[in-house]
């Protein structure tokens, strides 16, 4: 699509400092990550993000490569106050992107248009690189135009690559139907899915002629496994993925196939038979499953009416309560993981994630939310956020809800489960059920499940359900102590900020109070000078009274009259060099006697001489 003109710079000239737009030493690096001085010293997998990560950009600066091209410089935080890199772009990337972005979602976005004559310009490149943060900006206020693999990919090229996992996950799907020819596969759907350690395939097994649905097509989800992450011993994996396929309960979804295969790379294949409406989120937004996950999710949606909305919740919570009472959590729910099978049912999904360690899509919500301190609370936690998005008919995009408005339907369980003062509190799962929005639900017939597993297997599942808690529970102390750091620093620097202030405030003092004192001697002296007069005219009166009282003797002849010696003036208080001289130049000139001077004669010559 043809992009309109840029928006004007939401910001001064001078932003990203011009004495860095042309920098000769800056090196030429399209797509790829430098990292920043902190990071630096950092081992190479200290910087992995998982897929539930939020990557947040900010175009910062812009300097011109040693080929002579310009690059603009992203700053990318992983996660909210998570650790930050560098990635720097040409203006022709972010072109493609916005190319990649609508064929992948269908959405355009804002890109300034090229400029042939000026391109290099400082106040023009200032004016592009704030349209091309807005550009990035809007994509990060989307709730699912952010989980898109493209934009991952741009700003974190070296850990997300568009379609290298779909390939290894079709060669390593192929490689194993190979030992089982009764499987054959019908169709890959890459982009069905936003995570990038996942993919998707439509499969057929002909062994299942005689079965019913099994005979049909089926939807197999392939999960590279990483070691370090994974819950559960590896020699109990394989195990343990066939004990989760063979859950047999009215709500949750079950397997026909689940195992490990692999050696160097191992990934679980699960199979499980497709649902015709495919996931709840494929519901709200009237999207065909089929379909690519930014392109069905990023239109309007409409939210469930609420009778369907007490029967889906019903029918959820009793699939976590059967998963809760066989000492099995979910960990990972969402309307993605919940699948329609008709009208009046869904069922749960996806119950392996959490012993395979896949992090939640709400992972960044929990961490902040540090009261979701239990894998019980975790599933109550995400079924808040599922039964808000099927009230609203869109994500919540916060962790938590202020305040529930008192007219909102299901705000009173809403209020249970999502706010900071309900999560203190927050109810057990028998008590969610007995609230009068899910108790008056008839559900009807309801068979009792089955989930069968050896004692291996059942000690396997609980260590790996205190391996998920004691994850959560780092998780969410690294983010605490993170956080905490932040707002210390914050918080020495508005103390710095306050010294710096007050520091001022006393030499502006100190100033006055030299200026005050100044003006102050000079007061002090001109009064004192002025009295020294009255003194001094007082002094004859007194030396005539004291002679009057002597006898009389007689008159010596009148000798000429000395100048009056000065009056001795008071010493001024101040110690300023400049008060002290003008304060006796002043006292010399008030205590000034115009009778005391001498009287001078003068011989006339100017006559002529005769």
């Amino acid at each position: 699509p043809s992009p309109p003109s840029p928006p004007s710079p939401p910001f001064t000239l001078g932003r990203f400092g011009h004495d860095l737009c042309f920098s000769s030493q800056s090196s030429n690096i399209q797509g790829t990550i430098v990292m920043s001085s902190q990071l630096a010293a950092l081992p190479d997998d200290a910087l992995a993000v998982d897929d539930s990560t939020h990557l947040y950009p900010t175009v910062t600066n812009f300097k011109k490569a040693k080929e002579g091209h310009v690059v603009y410089v992203i700053n990318v935080m992983c996660g909210h106050l998570g650790d930050e890199v560098t990635v720097e772009h040409r203006y022709t990337d972010f072109v493609s992107l916005a190319s990649d972005m609508y064929t992948e979602c269908g959405i355009s976005l804002t890109v300034p248009p090229k400029k042939m004559f000026g391109n290099t310009d400082p106040v023009f490149l200032e004016s592009r690189a704030a349209a091309l943060d807005e550009m990035l900006q809007a994509i990060t206020r989307h709730p699912v135009l952010r989980q898109s693999l493209n934009f991952k990919s741009f700003l974190l090229p070296d850990q997300f690559q568009v379609g290298a996992m779909g390939k290894r996950a079709n060669t390593a799907v192929a490689m194993y139907f190979r030992s089982e020819p009764s499987w054959s596969i019908e169709e890959f759907l890459p982009a069905c899915g936003w995570r990038n350690q996942k993919a998707f395939a439509i499969v057929r097994n002909s062994g299942y002629v005689a079965q019913g649905n099994l005979s049909g097509p089926q939807m197999l989800t392939w999960t590279r496994v990483l070691k370090d992450k994974c819950h559960v011993p590896p020699e109990l994996l394989n195990s343990t993925l066939k004990y989760i396929a063979g859950i047999s309960h009215p709500f949750i979804a079950s397997a026909s196939l689940g195992c490990l295969h692999g050696t160097d790379e191992v990934c679980a294949l699960v199979v499980r038979s497709i649902a015709p409406k495919g996931s709840l989120r494929d519901m709200l937004y009237k999207a065909k499953f089929k379909s690519a996950y930014c392109r069905k999710y990023a239109n309007k949606v409409k939210p469930l009416n609420p009778p369907t909305i007490q029967l889906f919740g019903r029918q959820i919570l009793e699939g976590l309560k059967f998963l809760h009472d066989k000492g099995l959590y979910h960990g990972n729910l969402h309307a993605g993981n919940v699948l329609v099978i008709s009208d009046g049912l869904v069922q749960i999904s996806e119950v392996e994630n959490g012993i395979l360690g896949i992090p939640s899509l709400l992972q960044p919500s929990i961490n902040e939310v540090k009261r979701v301190s239990s894998l019980e609370r975790l599933d109550l936690f995400s079924f808040g956020h599922l039964l808000y998005e099927m009230i609203q008919g869109r994500p919540l995009t916060l962790p938590t809800m202020e305040v529930v408005p008192s007219s909102m339907f299901g705000g009173s369980v809403l209020d249970q489960l999502l706010t900071p003062s309900g999560i203190k509190t927050m109810p057990t799962l028998p008590q969610l059920l007995a609230e009068p929005l899910f108790q008056d639900v008839q559900l009807g017939l309801v068979e009792r499940g089955s989930f069968k597993m050896s004692a291996r297997v059942k000690e396997a599942l609980l260590g790996a359900q205190e391996k998920m808690r004691t994850a959560m529970r780092i998780k969410q102390a690294a983010y605490d102590r993170k956080r905490k750091a932040i707002e210390k620093s914050a918080d020495e620097r508005r103390r710095q900020a306050e010294r710096e202030r007050e520091k001022s405030r006393l030499v502006k003092r100190s100033g006055s109070k030299q200026s005050s004192a100044t003006l102050g001697g000079i007061s002090v002296s001109s009064t004192h000078s002025h009295a020294a007069p009255v003194s001094k005219s007082a002094a004859p009166s007194s030396t005539a009274t004291s002679q009057a009282a002597q006898p009389s003797t007689p008159a010596a002849p009148a000798a000429p009259q000395a100048p009056p010696a000065p009056a001795p003036q008071a010493a001024p208080a101040q110690s300023s060099d400049s008060g002290e001289g003008r304060g006796a130049l002043l006292g010399s000139i008030s205590s000034f006697s115009k009778g005391a001077l001498k009287k001078a004669t003068t011989n006339d010559r100017s006559a002529p001489q005769v």
